[in-house]
C-alpha cells in the first residue's frame, strides 16, 4: 500500500515529491574536534518530529526551572525584608543595610522576571511540544491527515509550520527597545 511506504532517502525523497520539495535531509554529526564528520542515514519524518517536541520539551523544562527559581528568590528577599527590621533592633548593618540589599535585588529579580517572562515561556513551549507530539500521535497511527500517501511530506510541513508560528509567538515575548529603558529606569529609581 502506497501511503504505508516509508521514505528513508533523500533520492526517494526527490522521486516522491519532487527536489524542490524535499523536506528530509542527511543528518550531519561533529568529531571531538567540530570538525565536520560523514554524513549518516537521514533521519525520518517521524524522527525528525520526536527531535523537534524533544528541543522544545527541553527549552520548556530550562524555562520551568527558571521561572521557579525567580518565584523563590523574589518570595524569600521579599519576605526576609520585615523579618530582618524587626529582629535587628536598632542596629544599622542588620536593620538598615541588609533589608535596603534584599529589597534591591528583589527589584532587579522583579525587573528580570517582567523582562525575560520564563512563565510565559514555559507555557508556550510546552504547548507547541504537545502539538508537536500530538502531530506524531496522529502520523504514527495513520490517523487524518496522514492516513493517504505523503504523509511524510505531510508531517514534515506540519512540523515546520508548528516551529514557525512558535517562532513568531516567542519573538512576541522578547521585551522592545522601551521596555528595556523602562526597566532600567525602575530599578535605578527602586534602588537609589
Amino acid at each position: 500500500m502506497d501511503g504505508d511506504k516509508r521514505i528513508t532517502t533523500v533520492d526517494e525523497a526527490r522521486d516522491d515529491i519532487g527536489a524542490e520539495d524535499a523536506m528530509i535531509s542527511n543528518v550531519h554529526s561533529t568529531n571531538k574536534s567540530g570538525d565536520l564528520a560523514a554524513p549518516t542515514r537521514p533521519r525520518t519524518a517521524e524522527e525528525e518530529c520526536a527531535a523537534v517536541a524533544a528541543s522544545i520539551g527541553h527549552k520548556a523544562d530550562g524555562n520551568k526551572r527558571r521561572a521557579r527559581a525567580m518565584t523563590i528568590a523574589m518570595t524569600v528577599t521579599t519576605a526576609a525584608i520585615p523579618v530582618l527590621i524587626g529582629l535587628s533592633g536598632s542596629d544599622f548593618w542588620w536593620g538598615k543595610f541588609a533589608p535596603s540589599v534584599l529589597a534591591a535585588i528583589s527589584a532587579l529579580l522583579v525587573a528580570l522576571n517582567g523582562l525575560e517572562r520564563p512563565h510565559e515561556r514555559w507555557v508556550l513551549y510546552r504547548r507547541y511540544q504537545r502539538l508537536v507530539q500530538a502531530e506524531a500521535k496522529k502520523y504514527r497511527f495513520n490517523a487524518r491527515p496522514y492516513d493517504g500517501r505523503k504523509r511524510d511530506r505531510l508531517l514534515a510541513s506540519n512540523v515546520a509550520q508548528l516551529e514557525i508560528d512558535l517562532q513568531m509567538e516567542w519573538e512576541g515575548l522578547i521585551p522592545s527597545r522601551s521596555e528595556l529603558a523602562s526597566a532600567g529606569s525602575t530599578v535605578r529609581g527602586q534602588s537609589a
